[in-house]
């Protein structure tokens, strides 16, 4: 069996990359001023089926933050560390943008979740939680997989 293979990126440029080689794309929203959908829809419209996919498959790479309330969510936010060129070992703002880093209790995590899964057109996410206390960290990804399989 071959492997999927995928490019990350967070701009039209790796997009087109990406469509030429005929891979799939995760868009990196996580560490991008760019809008996720824009990108995806580049993509998808330039995409070459290659002996590696017939069809587009894309993705967004998203932080998320889930905690039972939302005041532990804002107190992770507040420690958190958002991995990026321009904010490599600098912590996240409260005010980072909401496309960049979901974070809230399950609900509105899943509901942030759904929304930008409507809005890139894409329903398939790679999340990570840039929360460094493991046991915080490993709960967050619980509640979250509780959370979507409801």
């Amino acid at each position: 069996i071959q492997p999927d293979v995928w490019m990350l990126g967070t701009n039209s440029k790796s997009a087109g990359f990406a469509s030429e080689y005929g891979t799939g794309y995760v868009f990196g929203q996580f560490m991008s001023e760019r809008d996720g959908a824009e990108v995806l829809q580049t993509y998808r419209e330039s995409f070459h089926p290659s002996s590696l996919q017939d069809r587009p498959r894309a993705m967004v790479a998203i932080g998320v933050i889930c905690a039972e309330t939302e005041t532990e969510a804002q107190q992770l936010l507040r420690s958190a560390k958002l991995p990026g060129p321009e904010r490599s070992g600098q912590e996240v703002q409260v005010a980072e943008p909401q496309r960049r880093l979901v974070h809230g209790t399950p609900e509105q995590v899943k509901t942030e979740l759904l929304k930008l899964a409507d809005h890139c057109g894409s329903s398939e996410f790679l999340v990570f939680t840039p929360v460094q206390d493991y046991g915080r960290r490993l709960a967050s990804y619980r509640l979250l997989a509780d959370a979507c399989l409801k």
